[in-house]
């Protein structure tokens, strides 16, 4: 059985995939704005946390 802390680990990386993955989307249409900067402001919107971005990204996608 895996650990907690080993699944959280693997949700973080899936998380953070998805978001660079987002911030890359995001880069195309503002060219001007560097990667790290949209990749931030993606994480900034849920205070940091990378599960809660992703929620919170999935969920606008999936009202639009």
């Amino acid at each position: 059985m895996t650990s907690l802390q080993d699944r959280i680990k693997a949700i973080q990386a899936d998380a953070d995939a998805f978001l660079d993955e987002k911030a890359k989307q995001l880069s195309e249409a503002t060219p001007d704005v560097p990667l790290h900067v949209l990749r931030n402001l993606l994480t900034n919107r849920a205070y940091g946390c990378q599960c809660r971005a992703v929620l919170n990204i999935s969920s606008v996608s999936e009202a639009a």
